[in-house]
This record gives structure tokens, C-alpha cells and sequence, in this order.
């Protein structure tokens, strides 16, 4: 044990030289110089630290390549903005992407084109790719040539055989030939000249149901609040909900045919008309939204009615007893807690300020905001309103809210007329609960060819509906003269 001390003296010695201390015992050298014992691993600890680190590593390195990819696609995305295509691109002999390209522009909500312009567009580049004749021009490559992907073959041969004029033709004679080409190019149009219009139907909402499955617009409506909202005492709480039902009603469809002879289409080239074809199709979409306008003031709501659910239907409670196939209450809210809160008569008079306002505060205490209320009324009607403030020598009030500006305002509430409205009806109309379902937008459909003409008819499918049927008021009766 001595040699073992004297052998680690001079540690001893180089400890006192860098920090001072007092002489130590033989016994506290002992104890300080004690070699301290190590923890040690084994080589699965140490494979498993190794495998923990390279991991670590590799997230990083995937997190720092994840953002780098994020910030080129963005950069990209913004350069990728900025370029403008010069070049044009022939789809085929006739038609490019240019000219495409300004068609889309003409046809979107921003544009400036008027629809008669939009409307000699569509037909121009129906006529040039051979929409209207029921077949593409540039399609001219023979079978032997064409790529077919899904077939079967009889040996190492594939079968075809040369199309005849009865080929595929129907025992029907009035099979349809749909052309998807044709509607893409003049759907837009038709579309735009359907809300386009200054009519009622440009004034209600229109909710997307082109992707639902039956035929049927199913939606809730509040029938009443939640009762435990109140002031409480203590600790205790009551919980409940509000009441709610479940209502449907059935998309109804429109449609207007569409013919031109031939010798009409080919006469009318170079002449005043231009494309008769695309002339008749404005023509006939102005002549449905006539019909589809004034359908929305009809007195007709059954389901088993063909036209869609009509103004004054759903304010005459007392004479048209049932909304959405059921029976119309107050517990229901398709009623009003009295026939005359939402159907006002005029008396034979003029409209009186009376019943405006009565009509307006009907919708008020049924929870309408009135920033979405509408009079709408027949012209004759509209210049009644104006008598009102002529005989008050007031200055008429005209409205500030968007859509509607320069209109008679009358307590807040704007006035717009329409010609399909009847001469003596005032109708007061919420424009967040009374809506349009749009099953199928309007479409162009070609008819198979029979004779020497062009053939077609457009079509539309949708609903009218109410969420708050007693937000609705009609005052009717009043003096047309």
C-alpha cells in the first residue's frame, strides 16, 4: 500500500500547484485518487444510439427537402402567372386556341360582350368545327390508323366494319344524338342570356344541386327556438334545441325546341341575319325565360304540378292548404298565425301606405333582416307607388342598395317591378329564404337528323323554394287605373 502512494505523489503534487489547498492526509490522497469506474455499453446500446441519430438526421434532412419543394412550387406558381401565351396552337384547319381562348373571355361573368355579339361567336365556331352538322371536321383518320387502347381481337386481327347511312339508326325516328361539343360551346351563352334579363328571376338566388342524385330538393327549415334561453338563478341549467322539420319538393323541368330548315340556313348566309341557327337559339332561350319568369308568379305549388311553386301559392295560405306535400299549420311555420298577415287585400284602391308597411312589419317580427327584403310589383303598380309621394309633394326616395340603385326605396325596402307580375299585385319577398335549385343548368341538345333541317331543344331542370314561407306577403287587389 505505500509504494501505491508514493507512485502517485507527484498527482498530488500538480493538484496543489493549480488550486492551493491545505496538506492533505495520507488517507484523503487515498480516497481522492481513486480511479472513478465508467459506465459501459454494449454493442447493441451502441448500434441502437447510432441507428436513433441517423434517423434523427434523416427526419431533418426530409423536413429541410420538404420545405425547399414547398418554396420552388410557389416561386414557380407566381412566374408561372406571369406568362402570357403568344403562340397559337391549331386544334384544327379552321378554329384555335386564340380564338377559343377570346370566346371563353366573352362568355365569363367579367365580360363586357354583349350577348348578341356572344351568341354570333358561339354559332360561328359551332359552324366552323361542324358542331351543328353533328360531327368534327377534322376527324378524318381512317380506322387502319387509329390507336385503340380497349378491344378484342379474333386471332392477331381487329374487326371493324364501314358505317352506313342506317347503321346506327333507331327504330325511333326521333331518336336524340347528343352532342356534348355543341352545348359546351353554346351553353355559356344560353346561360348568360337567362340572367342577363332584368326580370325577377335574375333577382333570386340560385343554390347548386347539379350533383345530387334523385329528384328531390330536401332541406330544414327552424320551426322553433331553443326554449331554455332565458335569465337563470343558481347553478342549475336547463339544456334543449331548437325544433326543426324536415321539407322536400320536386325539381320541375323547362324546355323550348329549337328548328331551322335548311334551305333557311343556307339562304340567310351573307344576309342581315347571319347565323340563323344561332339567331333562333337566342330567340327561343328568350322565349323560355319568359315562360320561366312568369311561372314564378303563379298561383301553383302541388307536387304533382308541372310548373314550379309560384309566388302567390305560398302567400294564400287559406286558399292552397298544403306546401311541400304536407298539410300547412302554424306548428309547421308553412302558415301564418292569420290567412291576412301574408295575403293583404288592396280593397279595389291604390296601394296604401297602410299595407306596405303592414307588409313589411309581418316579415320583420318573423325574423327577416331588411336588408334582403324586396317589393316587387307590375309596372302599373310602380307608378302607383310614385303617386304616393306625388300626393305627399315629396321628392320620390330612391335606393342606394346594390342592384338596385336609382329604384324606389320605401321604408328601407326597394321597389323593382316586372312585366309578368299582375297588374294589381304587390308581392314583399325575402331574398335569403326564397331561393332557386338548380338541378341541370340550361343545355343545348342536338336531335338526331330526319330531315333537312337543324334540330334541338333546350332544356333546364330546377325548384322554387321557401325556407320561411310566412316572411312572404302579397297585397292584391289593387286599383289598376
Amino acid at each position: 500500500m505505500t509504494d501505491e502512494i508514493k507512485e502517485k505523489a507527484p498527482e498530488i503534487t500538480e493538484v496543489e500547484v493549480k488550486t492551493p489547498v491545505e496538506p492533505v492526509s495520507t488517507k484523503e490522497v487515498v480516497k481522492e485518487t481513486t480511479p472513478e469506474v465508467k459506465e459501459v455499453f454494449s454493442s447493441e446500446d451502441k448500434k441502437l444510439l447510432k441507428e436513433m441519430k441517423e434517423q434523427k438526421m434523416n427526419e431533418q434532412k426530409e423536413m429541410e427537402y420538404k420545405e425547399i419543394v414547398a418554396k420552388v412550387k410557389e416561386e414557380l406558381k407566381e412566374s408561372l402567372a406571369k406568362v402570357e401565351v403568344e403562340n397559337k396552337v391549331s386544334i384544327n384547319k379552321d378554329v384555335e386556341c386564340k380564338e377559343l381562348i377570346e370566346f371563353n373571355n366573352a362568355v365569363s361573368k367579367d365580360s363586357k360582350v354583349s350577348v348578341d355579339a356572344q351568341i354570333a361567336m358561339a354559332g360561328k365556331i359551332a359552324d366552323q368545327t361542324g358542331l351543328t352538322m353533328g360531327s368534327i371536321k377534322n376527324d378524318k383518320s381512317m380506322a387502319e390508323a387509329r390507336t385503340y387502347k380497349n378491344f378484342s381481337t379474333n386471332g392477331t386481327k381487329l374487326e371493324f366494319k364501314g358505317l352506313g347511312i342506317t347503321t346506327n339508326q333507331n327504330t325511333d325516328t326521333d331518336y336524340l344524338l347528343s352532342a356534348a361539343e355543341l352545348r359546351d360551346v353554346f351553353d355559356p351563352v344560353i346561360y348568360n342570356l337567362l340572367n342577363q334579363k332584368t326580370n325577377t328571376w335574375n333577382l333570386l338566388s340560385k343554390d347548386d344541386y347539379s350533383s345530387k342524385g334523385n329528384n328531390q330538393v330536401q332541406f330544414s327549415a327552424l320551426i322553433g327556438a331553443n326554449s331554455t334561453a332565458s335569465a337563470y338563478t343558481g347553478n342549475a341549467v336547463s339544456t334543449s334545441n331548437s325544433s326543426r322539420l324536415k321539407f322536400m319538393t320536386k325539381f320541375k323541368k323547362y324546355q323550348v325546341g329549337v328548328e331551322v330548315d335548311g334551305d333557311m340556313i343556307a339562304a340567310a348566309r351573307g344576309g342581315p341575319i347571319g347565323d340563323v341557327f344561332a339567331q333562333e337559339v337566342r330567340d327561343s332561350t328568350e322565349a323560355l325565360m319568359s315562360v320561366i319568369n312568369a311561372a314564378l308568379f303563379a298561383e301553383v305549388g302541388l307536387e304533382t304540378a308541372s310548373g314550379v311553386i309560384g309566388f302567390e301559392y305560398i302567400c294564400d295560405s287559406a286558399g292552397n292548404t298544403s306546401l311541400y306535400n304536407l298539410t300547412r299549420s302554424t306548428t309547421n311555420k308553412l302558415a301564418p298565425a292569420a290567412a291576412g298577415n301574408t295575403y293583404i287585400n288592396g280593397a279595389s284602391a291604390d296601394v296604401s301606405i297602410a299595407n306596405l308597411r303592414a307588409a313589411i312589419r309581418n316579415a320583420i317580427e318573423e325574423s327577416a333582416d331588411l336588408n334582403n327584403l324586396v317589393f316587387i310589383m307590375s309596372p302599373i303598380q310602380y307608378d302607383k307607388m310614385k303617386g304616393i309621394y306625388d300626393a305627399a309633394q315629396r321628392l320620390i326616395p330612391t335606393s342606394s342598395r346594390f342592384g338596385f340603385e336609382g329604384r324606389i326605396d320605401f321604408d328601407g325596402v326597394p321597389c323593382f317591378y316586372d312585366k309578368d307580375c299582375n297588374d294589381d299585385d304587390i308581392f314583399l319577398v325575402d331574398l335569403e329564404s326564397h331561393r332557386v335549385a338548380m338541378w341541370v343548368p340550361p343545355t343545348l341538345e342536338m336531335l338526331g337528323k330526319d330531315s333537312d333541317s337543324q334540330k334541338g331543344f333546350i332544356k333546364t331542370y330546377f325548384a322554387v323554394y321557401n325556407r320561411a314561407p310566412r316572411r312572404m306577403v302579397m297585397i292584391y287587389g289593387n286599383a289598376t287605373s
